[in-house]
């Protein structure tokens, strides 16, 4: 009750002059709101917050985002968001626009204490980060991949990252980038509109990139006698569709749209 008598929940004598109103508490001889204003959902500053309960009975910052009247009325009361505080082991976060209630035992965004991420691919469990079916965390320079603990510095499936392969022109995987050998990527082979004006680029030999020709075209000799060179495949009539190029010995023109005796074969001589 506010005014001239001791509150209940507290035990300093009321000393406000004028009275409080209805929707000002009485603490010792200041009168403070009893609500944070309608729609301020994230209200820890203000001064309701430090009395919602009482003088000097403030919410919980962990577990409340504000002080005010329920969604269905009513006293005021401590809130996340629009809800009830969160009960104890979960935490209001803010998502989304809104405040909602993150158990701390399993949210990946928030792993035993707020803020606190778990890295990409691992999951939370008991207010720990870890990585598949042991639950433990992966080692420094690590991601977990699949549930399993990949140093992606290395893995040409998952090179600097979960997921990222590394292509034919870039097999290996060093210091996280794919390359040829320990060096860079080679030059791709990109094949031009019905294959006019395509490069044969290089590909990677043993580790060295190799530029490619009659005498090595995708690190192998192409059989001249025979008739066959080297010829970049693919392509169709978009340039450089990467995903159908390819570098190959072959004689057979229609080699530039569907691969060596793929059809379709050129229309120029």
């Amino acid at each position: 009750m506010d005014g001239s008598v001791p509150m209940p929940d507290s035990s300093v004598p009321s000393m406000c002059t004028p009275t409080c109103s209805a929707d000002e508490r009485c603490c010792g001889a200041t009168c403070f709101d009893r609500a944070a204003p309608v729609g301020q959902l994230d209200a820890r500053g203000h001064e309701s917050f430090l009395h919602c309960n009482g003088c000097g009975l403030g919410c919980d910052m962990e577990r409340a985002s504000r002080c005010g009247a329920p969604a269905g009325g009513g006293a005021a009361q401590c809130l996340c968001g629009n809800t009830t505080q969160c009960p104890v082991g979960q935490a209001c976060i803010q998502r989304e626009g809104n405040f909602i209630c993150a158990d701390l035992r399993f949210d990946q965004n928030n792993c035993g204490e707020i803020g606190r991420r778990c890295a990409e691919g691992e999951s939370c469990t008991n207010g720990m980060c870890g990585c598949g079916t042991t639950g433990a965390a992966c080692a420094a320079g690590q991601a977990c991949c699949g549930g399993a603990c990949i140093d992606t510095s290395a893995d040409p499936m998952n090179c600097g990252g979960c997921g990222t392969v590394c292509g034919a022109n870039a097999p290996n995987c060093n210091s996280g980038s794919c390359g040829c050998g320990t060096g860079p990527a080679c030059t791709a082979p990109v094949a031009g509109v019905f294959g006019m004006g395509g490069m044969p680029g290089q590909s990677c030999c043993a580790g060295t990139c190799v530029a490619n020709t009659d005498a090595s075209c995708a690190c192998a000799a192409c059989d001249t006698a025979a008739g066959d060179s080297c010829q970049v495949g693919g392509g169709g009539l978009i340039p450089g569709m990467g995903e159908m190029t390819a570098t190959v010995c072959c004689g057979d023109e229609s080699v530039a749209i569907l691969g060596c005796g793929g059809g379709f074969p050129l229309p120029f001589p």
